[in-house]
């Protein structure tokens, strides 16, 4: 029993983040039991405002792996030991080390962390202040959804760690977005009443909102190319889909596909759709607050619709 926790802080563990060895560490040094608060501090380093941080990432993330390892288990907001974890004074000497190497390792080799920043979550804490809600879903926080800060711009594409190139993410978008997914809701949340006085789409009939939700709103085009035809536009005036933040592409796509399914569902001829944007004058976009076309398509409906859009341009719809 004396080598299980050597065992595990050497060849069993596996880290995707410093907590695993710091808890340990922090047994180690409090004679098997460690508050919440011992070891926060310990991540948290001179930056208290983190420590709330790091209390709840305890009450998540390691607990469960050091519990089926049987290292460590975690009681109310208290740390301990599994009884049967025993050690020498030498050996908690040696363990301690190795703990903190460990934690050092993943420091090391994860420079970009957030645990490696100093005043990290004093800028945390301050975004979440100002803006309470991922950038990209619209969550808020909740006993299941935790906030936290990203990169804008990867630092692997060259992104920087200042402000300007921060957004607030919950854990599920945060772990689930690529490094392609750089646009951010941060700057357009404020700026969501902002309408243009001769924007028919910023001024539309309340009677032909069909949907609405705080990014987007549905309606069914005035001019349909095919019944069914429906419209979904971001509340905020933006004149290209370009410009487009990721929750407003995002909500669009969403609801598209509830649109759709909701058309097929109650129109058993629809087959098909032609799904787009019109971006710029030259692609045919004529009103310039951006509207996505859910375009509902039946068999015959033209004569050959082979290569869908592609006929925009004569004559390339086939190849």
């Amino acid at each position: 029993m004396k080598n299980k926790l050597r065992d595990f802080l050497t060849t069993k563990m596996k880290m995707s983040g410093p907590y695993q060895p710091v808890i340990i560490k922090c047994l180690l040094e409090n004679n098997g039991e460690a508050s919440l608060d011992i070891i926060a501090k310990e991540l948290a380093s001179k930056d208290p405002e983190a420590i709330q941080y790091y209390k709840d990432k305890l009450k998540v993330h390691p607990k469960q792996v050091l519990k089926n390892h049987e290292i460590a288990n975690l009681e109310k907001d208290c740390y301990k030991f599994a009884d049967d974890i025993l050690f020498s004074d030498d050996e908690k000497l040696e363990l301690i080390k190795i703990a903190s190497n460990k934690a050092e390792e993943y420091y090391t080799k994860n420079p970009f962390s957030d645990f490696a920043r100093h005043g990290w979550g004093n800028l945390r804490h301050k975004m979440i202040t100002e803006h309470p809600y991922c950038a990209l879903c619209g969550a808020k926080p909740s006993p299941e959804i935790m906030l936290d800060i990203d990169h804008i711009i990867p630092v692997s594409r060259g992104g920087s760690d200042e402000p300007f190139n921060l957004q607030v993410l919950c854990h599920r978008c945060n772990r689930g977005k690529g490094n392609d997914l750089i646009k951010s809701a941060v700057d357009a949340h404020d700026d969501y009443k902002n309408h243009q006085e001769d924007c028919i789409f910023c001024n539309i009939e309340k009677n032909r909102i069909e949907f609405q939700n705080e990014y987007i709103f549905v309606i069914q085009d005035k001019y349909p190319v095919t019944q069914g035809h429906t419209l979904v536009l971001p509340k905020r005036h933006v004149t290209s889909a370009l410009m487009l933040t990721d929750i407003e592409m995002i909500s669009i796509f969403h609801e598209s596909k509830k649109i759709s399914d909701k058309l097929e569902q109650e129109d058993y001829s629809i087959e098909g759709f032609n799904l787009g944007f019109n971006v710029g004058k030259t692609a045919g976009q004529t009103v310039f607050h951006v509207h996505f076309h859910i375009i509902p398509r039946r068999k015959n409906d033209v004569t050959d619709p082979t290569g869908g859009i592609r006929n925009i341009i004569p004559g390339k719809g086939k190849y």
